[in-house]
């Protein structure tokens, strides 16, 4: 049985790496150790997902538009994502948040709760600990540590 454990990337200071080296760990766990590994984007500035997006051809839903190309430039589909964290935090506990609201799989290794444009808008209205808990819940919920090495 898995057990997952949790592996934080925390500096206020920014440019140093974080992303970066976040998701080369995970890659690693991933893809040479044979972990399930669960990447949280809670950057405001979603890079993580960006470009874990990028690499799996992966768009969310509300960067494409009715009238944009349903195709890339090498011709392949474009994958829509529907998923993201906007939707763990905006659920109440009547209704809340399905795994495929919260996680996109990426491949057999990887997946994400893709963070969100906008998201610190919504967050200056929480405060650090409604944060917290809202992804321990959904964590919790979905028994994520049961089906992820690392989260």
């Amino acid at each position: 049985m898995i057990k997952g454990k949790i592996i934080s990337f925390l500096n206020m200071k920014g440019g140093v790496g974080k992303t970066t080296l976040c998701k080369e760990v995970g890659f690693h766990l991933a893809k040479k150790r044979g972990y399930k590994v669960l990447f949280i984007d809670v950057d405001p500035q979603i890079n993580l997902t960006q470009s874990l997006f990028k690499r799996y051809n992966f768009y969310q839903a509300k960067q494409i538009s009715v009238h944009e190309d349903k195709e890339t430039e090498q011709g392949e589909t474009k994958k829509i994502s529907q998923a993201s964290i906007q939707t763990i935090l905006s659920h109440s506990s009547i209704a809340p948040p399905t795994y495929t609201q919260g996680i996109q799989k990426l491949d057999d290794d990887i997946s994400i709760i893709p963070g969100e444009l906008g998201l610190e808008f919504s967050l200056r209205n929480l405060n650090s600990a409604t944060l917290e808990n809202g992804i321990h819940k959904f964590i919790d919920d979905n028994r994520l540590r049961n089906k992820f090495h690392f989260d």
